[in-house]
């Protein structure tokens, strides 16, 4: 029941507004060491964004994913993100105490929920803009001619699917427990 939004300001603040009537509701701050946070990923008990961190000149070279509680704004928890990782094209979901993300270095990333503990991290060889679904205690990725399946808990590899030549799989969807997908052919 609430829509979140990053501020304006590069003061890394997420405001919370009520859908229906438009007004604030709630309001975080990660600090003025941190700018344009994006929310990410919501669950029942808590908001999750990513940020740069800002250096001395000003500039930005990591950035930090957060969980902000959804009820007071405060603070969760915060991890600083691997170098090498960047804030744009993220995709995520949230599965139990699992928050599942991509980026667009191709990095496919989960975080426990609670803690904000990296679990596990695969770089992906090929990337469809970071879309991946997420079914039970799996993980499905497409990686161009290839379908992957990693569990959620550690990232071993389920199973995979091999496209025809020439063909690349496109965003997968579960619905009802039936997995979805196309390919370019």
């Amino acid at each position: 029941e609430t829509l979140y939004l990053a501020s304006s300001q590069y003061d890394g603040t997420v405001t919370g507004y009520d859908p229906a009537s438009g007004k604030e509701t709630w309001r975080s701050r990660l600090g003025k060491g941190y700018r344009q946070p994006r929310p990410i990923a919501v669950d029942e008990n808590q908001v999750y964004v990513i940020a740069e961190i800002l250096e001395d000149d000003g500039s930005s070279t990591t950035n930090v994913i957060a969980a902000l509680d959804s009820t007071t704004g405060r603070i969760t928890w915060k991890e600083q993100r691997d170098v090498g990782t960047m804030q744009d094209g993220i995709h995520a979901a949230v599965r139990g105490r699992h928050l599942v993300y991509t980026d667009g270095k191709k990095n496919l990333t989960v975080r426990d929920t609670a803690t904000g503990r990296q679990v596990w991290t695969h770089k992906t060889t090929k990337t469809n803009y970071g879309f991946f679904a997420v079914h039970q205690d799996l993980v499905i990725v497409p990686q161009g001619q290839r379908l992957q399946a990693f569990a959620l808990a550690d990232g071993t590899e389920k199973w995979s699917v091999e496209a025809e030549q020439f063909t690349t799989f496109s965003e997968p969807a579960v619905l009802d427990g039936v997995l979805y997908i196309a390919d370019s052919g």
